[in-house]
């Protein structure tokens, strides 16, 4: 008994909770990993024929199903500033409820986002994760 008591002592801080978190890489962390993201920026260099579709919906303005996905990978690859504005304005406008999508704008384009924006943004994100539902 006294063995499993020692036991337990000893591994108690083991098992507590910090309530620290930091994050040990640069944006982006979702989805995006360095190496998909480099890939993908080759595609677009290489002009390729995976590229050209998609480069062709957004350049010519269709209307897509997930818009702000689309724009913020666009922004992303390409890494022109216009096309992560326009993201994170649909994440700020009264469209952006998808929560999947306004996490990837917050987390691809926050070069693209004022300290201001991503305050909103930060406050949207959890006023949604609090309710357990879309952002209203």
């Amino acid at each position: 008994m006294r063995s499993l008591l020692a036991i337990l002592l000893f591994a108690a801080p083991l098992f507590a909770q910090s309530d620290e978190f930091r994050v040990y890489s640069d944006a982006p962390r979702l989805l995006l990993t360095p190496q998909r993201l480099r890939l993908l920026q080759r595609e677009r260099e290489r002009d390729s024929l995976r590229w050209q579709p998609f480069n062709a919906l957004i350049s010519g303005g269709a209307a897509m199903p997930e818009p702000g996905f689309a724009w913020a990978l666009y922004y992303r690859v390409s890494g022109q500033m216009a096309w992560g504005k326009k993201a994170v304005d649909w994440a700020l406008s009264d469209d952006g409820k998808d929560l999947r999508q306004l996490a990837l704008v917050f987390d691809w384009c926050g070069p693209a986002m004022t300290d201001a924006q991503t305050d909103r943004l930060g406050t949207k994100l959890e006023r949604a994760l609090a309710a357990g539902s879309s952002p209203a």
